[in-house]
């Protein structure tokens, strides 16, 4: 039995899936600069249009270019599939990936903004009114912020472990056949 008879880990599935966006991307503006005057990267200033070059089958490649996209949509079909079927353990209860993805996100969301509060909550603000100094202390103190902060880095920290073993470990029911 060949590597492309057996179903891909998880982690493969999103390599080749990112493999096909590149793939679809580069073919899609071949076709889009078709007949543009100038393109960014030219230097030469007296073309006047492109046309393709006879080596350049654009039926074949046109053909390929929906054979990747077709591609494409089933394996990102059975990615979804996996990430709402396989679940593990986080913060003692079960969740699917796509949870996890979805607490990644908002987890990444707090650290930003925890971020800015650590930030605020370092300084004090004076302003010199009057010939007096008013002092405005931070709304919140700086040790309980930084510790909000790392504990959110920490609970991301352990999602991403647990995301990536899964990703390691879970298989997608889908065969590249190059």
């Amino acid at each position: 039995m060949g590597k492309l008879d057996k179903d891909l880990l998880l982690f493969q599935a999103l390599e080749l899936r990112n493999n096909y966006d590149r793939k679809i991307s580069l073919l899609k503006s071949i076709f889009e600069t078709t007949g543009s005057k100038r393109d960014i990267f030219s230097v030469r200033s007296d073309i006047d249009r492109k046309d393709f070059d006879d080596a350049f089958d654009f039926k074949q490649v046109e053909k390929d270019l929906k054979i990747l996209e077709t591609k494409r949509v089933k394996l990102n079909q059975a990615v979804q599939i996996e990430n709402f079927s396989k679940t593990f353990q986080f913060k003692r209860s079960d969740i699917s990936i796509a949870e996890a993805l979805e607490i990644k996100k908002g987890l990444l969301s707090d650290i930003e903004a925890l971020s800015g509060k650590v930030k605020k909550s370092a300084f004090k603000e004076i302003v010199h009114k009057e010939e007096r100094d008013i002092v405005h202390r931070p709304k919140f103190a700086f040790n309980d912020t930084y510790k909000d902060y790392c504990v959110k880095l920490k609970e991301l920290r352990t999602l991403n472990d647990a995301i990536h073993l899964i990703n390691h470990s879970a298989t997608v029911k889908f065969k590249d056949e190059n």
